[in-house]
C-alpha cells in the first residue's frame, strides 16, 4: 500500500488529473492505494473546467508589481525584474502568458496566502494517513507553457523539502511531462518560439540540477564549480526558503535533486489532439498507481529494465535515479555525429580559405594604416577576396576530395548534360523575371474609347485638352497600382528569398528561394565551403545590381503612401516621335519633353483655338499616353529591384558576418 499525492500544473496537468479520477470512479482500484490530488494554475478560467481534484488558484486580481511588493523585493530580485514599470503593470489573472519566471512568482504568491498555503501543506500531510506506507507524489506538467515549465521543479523541491523536515517522510517523487511537439500545432509562429524556448531551458535546468547531484563537483577540490550557476529559491523568501543551490556543497548529493524519474510524454504518431495526450497521461497514471501491473513497478528496481525496454517509437523515458540518463533515438546520435564531421571538415578545408581570405584583409589593413589611412571594408570586399582565394586552390592547398565536392554542388549542366549552366546567373533572371511579373501592365483598352475620332475636323484645342486630363487620371490610377505592387511584392519576394524558417519555406516562393536554389542540391544543404562560395559569388553579382541602381531616385509615394499626382519625371518624354504625318504641323507636338504635362495639368495651354493639325495632335497624344504608361511600368520594376537588391545585399552581407563570426569564436580569435 502506498499513500499517492498527484499534483497537476497548468492546464494539462489539471486535466490529466480530473480524468484520471474519473476513470478510478468509472473502473475503480485493483489495489489499496490512498490516492489524493491537487491542481495548481496561472489560469483561474482552467480552474473552472475541474470537478475531481483540489484547487489551488495561482492566478491573482493584483498586478505583478504589487505581488512583487508583498512577496518582497530583496528576495526575486535576482532573477525578476522587479522594478521594470512596463513588467508591474501587467495582471496575473490570466496564466503565465509563455514566461516561465511569472509562473514561478505566481507559485511564491500562492504560498504567501495562509489559505492557498495551509490547503496545499494539508494536501502534503495526507501522505501520513499510514504511517507505515510509503510515499509517492507524481507530479503532472506540459513544459511547453509558462506554468509548467516555471513551477513544476520549485513544486517538486518544495514537497521534498516539506516532507522531510516537516513530516520525517522521504518521499519517491515523479514527474510526468509533456513535450512542445504535442503542442505545436495549435500555436501562433510567434507561440511556436516560446514554446520551444520554455522546453529547452526547463531541461536545460533539469539537466544542471541532475549534474550536481550526481557530484559533478567531485575531483575539483582546487575550484569546486557548477556547469552552470543555477538556483532556485531564496533563503530571504520567507515561507519557502532555500530550496537549490547548485554552489552549496549540502546540495551535491543525489537527495537533492528534485525527482527520483522523470517521464516524458512526446506526441504520439497521428495523433494531434492535445486533449487526446492528456488522456494517454492519465491512462499511464492509471496503469502505475491503480492496476496490478503498476504495483509490480518500483522506481529504483525498474530503472534499467526500463532503458533497456525504451523500443516504443516517439515516446520516450528520461530515466534514473535522480533524472541521471537520458535515452536519446538514434537519429539525434547519427545528427551529432554528421555535426561533428561537418566542423571537423571546416577545420580541415573552409579554415584554410577563411584564413587566406583574413590574412589579405589584415595585410590591407596595415598597407593603409602605414600610409596613414584607414582601411574601411567594402560591401563586397569579404566575397571579392574569398572568391579570389578559392580561384588560386589547387590539389596542394586543399584534398582533392573538397575541391570535387564544391564543383558537384555549385556546377549544374542543361538538358544535354554538355553545357554549363551559370547557377548564379540563372537564380538572379528568375527573381527578375518574378519582379517582372508583379507590376500590371497598364490596358491600352481604356484609352480606345477616348481617341475614337471619325472626323478630326469637328473637334478642336480645348477638346485635346479634356482628353489629356481624362487620360491622365487612368495614368494616376495605373501608377497608384504599381505603387501598391512595389510595397507588397517587394516585401513577399525578400520574404521569399531569405526563408531559413522551416515553416515560413513552405509558403515562399521556391522559385526564388535561395535556400532552394543556391544551398541545396537534390533536396540537401551542401557543403559549407560549397555554401560560402556560392554565397560570395551571389554577393558579388547582387553588389553589381546594386551599384547600378542606386542612384536610380526613388519614388516619394513609395515611402510616403499618399499618391496625390504622378511623380512628374514619369509624364516627361523624349519629344521625338515617327510614324505620324503632319507631327511637324502639331502645336501639341512643338512643346517638347514636357508636353503632356503642360496639356494635361498647365491651365493656359491649348484652352483656346490655335494654327494646329488636330489629326496629328490626337494621334501623338495617344502615343504619349501609351509611352507614359510603359515608362511607368520599366520604372516601377526598377523601383522593386532597388528595394529588393538592397535588403538582398544586407541579408548576405549580415550571413557572411555570421559565418565569419563563428569560424572566429571557433578558433578563439585570429
Amino acid at each position: 500500500m502506498k499513500n499517492i499525492l498527484l499534483i497537476g500544473i497548468g492546464g494539462t496537468g489539471s486535466e490529466a488529473v480530473d480524468v484520471l479520477f474519473k476513470k478510478i470512479h468509472e473502473l475503480g482500484q485493483q489495489n489499496d492505494n490512498i490516492i489524493n490530488a491537487i491542481v495548481l494554475d496561472t489560469d483561474a478560467g482552467d480552474l473552472d473546467q475541474i470537478k475531481e481534484a483540489s484547487v489551488i488558484s495561482m492566478a491573482d486580481n493584483a498586478s505583478v508589481g504589487t505581488i512583487v511588493d508583498s512577496i518582497g523585493r530583496e528576495g526575486l530580485e535576482d532573477w525578476f525584474p522587479v522594478s521594470t514599470p512596463a513588467i508591474r503593470t501587467q495582471e496575473m489573472i490570466k496564466g503565465a502568458s509563455q514566461w516561465r519566471k511569472k509562473s514561478y512568482l505566481a507559485f511564491l504568491n500562492a504560498m504567501n496566502k495562509p489559505k492557498s498555503k495551509n490547503q496545499f501543506e494539508t494536501a502534503l500531510e495526507r501522505m501520513t494517513i499510514d504511517p507505515n506506507a510509503s510515499c509517492e507524489v507524481y507530479i503532472i506538467a506540459s513544459i511547453a507553457g509558462g506554468t509548467g515549465s516555471g513551477s513544476f521543479i520549485p513544486i517538486a523541491l518544495y514537497v521534498r523539502q516539506y516532507l522531510r523536515k516537516q513530516l520525517g517522510k522521504n518521499p519517491m517523487i515523479y514527474a510526468m511531462i509533456a513535450l512542445p511537439d504535442i503542442f505545436a500545432k495549435k500555436q501562433t509562429k510567434d507561440n511556436l518560439i516560446k514554446v520551444y524556448a520554455n522546453a529547452y531551458a526547463i531541461l536545460r535546468e533539469l539537466n544542471a540540477i541532475n549534474l550536481v547531484a550526481r557530484d559533478y563537483n567531485n575531483g575539483r577540490s582546487e575550484r569546486k564549480q557548477t556547469p552552470i550557476k543555477f538556483k532556485i529559491g531564496d533563503e530571504r523568501e520567507r515561507n519557502i526558503g532555500l530550496l537549490f543551490d547548485a554552489s552549496d556543497p549540502k546540495y551535491w548529493t543525489p537527495e537533492a535533486a528534485p525527482f527520483n524519474q522523470v517521464f516524458l510524454l512526446d506526441k504520439l504518431p497521428l495523433v494531434n489532439s492535445i486533449k487526446a495526450h492528456n488522456i494517454v497521461l492519465a491512462n499511464s497514471l492509471y496503469t502505475l498507481l491503480c492496476t496490478d501491473i503498476g504495483n509490480k513497478f518500483d522506481s529504483e528496481v525498474s530503472n534499467h529494465e526500463l532503458l533497456r525496454s525504451q523500443n516504443n517509437g516517439s515516446n520516450a523515458i528520461y530515466a534514473g535515479i535522480s533524472t541521471s540518463q537520458i535515452s536519446f533515438p538514434i537519429e539525434s546520435i547519427l545528427n551529432y555525429l554528421a555535426h561533428e564531421k561537418t566542423v571537423a571538415a571546416c577545420e580541415k578545408e573552409w579554415l584554410i580559405l577563411h584564413k587566406e581570405t583574413e590574412k589579405k584583409i589584415k595585410e590591407n589593413e596595415e598597407n593603409e594604416k602605414d600610409s596613414g589611412r584607414r582601411y574601411v571594408l567594402q560591401d563586397d570586399t569579404y566575397a571579392k577576396l574569398f572568391k579570389e582565394s578559392f580561384d588560386k586552390l589547387d590539389e596542394n592547398d586543399v584534398p582533392e576530395m573538397i575541391i570535387q565536392i564544391v564543383k558537384n554542388d555549385t556546377t549544374k549542366f542543361d538538358e544535354t548534360g554538355k553545357n554549363k549552366i551559370d547557377v548564379i546567373g540563372k537564380y538572379i533572371d528568375k527573381i527578375n523575371d518574378v519582379i517582372t511579373q508583379k507590376i500590371p501592365k497598364f490596358s491600352e483598352n481604356k484609352l480606345s474609347s477616348k481617341f475614337d475620332v471619325k472626323d478630326f475636323k469637328k473637334f478642336s484645342c480645348p477638346g485635346l485638352k479634356d482628353i489629356a486630363i481624362s487620360c491622365y487620371s487612368e495614368l494616376k490610377k495605373y501608377y497608384e497600382s504599381c505603387i501598391e505592387s512595389i510595397r507588397s511584392a517587394s516585401r513577399s519576394i525578400g520574404e521569399s528569398i531569405f526563408s531559413f524558417n522551416p515553416e515560413s519555406l513552405k509558403l515562399s516562393d521556391k522559385r526564388i528561394s535561395m535556400i532552394e536554389n543556391i544551398l541545396k542540391t537534390d533536396e540537401k544543404y551542401i557543403h559549407p565551403v560549397s555554401a560560402v562560395k556560392q554565397l560570395c559569388d551571389l554577393k558579388l553579382k547582387i553588389h553589381a545590381i546594386t551599384k547600378s541602381v542606386e542612384n536610380k531616385q526613388q519614388w516619394p509615394e513609395v515611402k510616403r503612401g499618399d499618391v496625390k499626382d504622378v511623380y512628374k519625371p514619369l509624364l516627361r518624354i523624349d519629344g521625338t516621335i515617327s510614324g505620324i504625318k503632319n507631327k511637324e504641323k502639331s502645336a501639341y507636338y512643338k512643346l517638347k519633353e514636357e508636353r503632356y504635362y503642360q496639356l494635361a495639368k498647365a491651365a493656359d495651354v491649348f484652352d483656346r483655338p490655335q494654327k494646329t493639325n488636330i489629326e496629328a495632335d490626337y494621334k501623338i497624344l495617344k502615343e504619349d499616353v501609351m509611352r507614359i504608361a510603359k515608362q511607368i511600368q520599366s520604372k516601377a520594376i526598377e523601383q522593386i529591384k532597388k528595394i529588393v537588391y538592397d535588403r538582398f545585399s544586407a541579408d548576405i552581407t549580415l550571413l557572411l558576418d555570421k559565418y565569419r563570426y563563428s569560424i572566429y569564436c571557433f578558433l578563439g580569435g585570429i
